[in-house]
């Protein structure tokens, strides 16, 4: 399993945004791709 970390950008309350996540070409591949979005204090959300 890979890990890759990525940086997004704030998003102030009730607001969205897009994320480009950079995924390789063989993603659709895997069985299953976990994303994890954390809060500012490093929480998950």
């Amino acid at each position: 399993m890979r890990k890759q970390v990525v940086i997004g950008f704030a998003l102030a309350a009730r607001t969205s945004g897009k994320l480009a996540l950079g995924l390789p070409s063989h993603w659709r591949d895997a069985d299953a791709v976990h994303v994890t979005a954390r809060g500012q204090g490093g929480e998950s959300l």
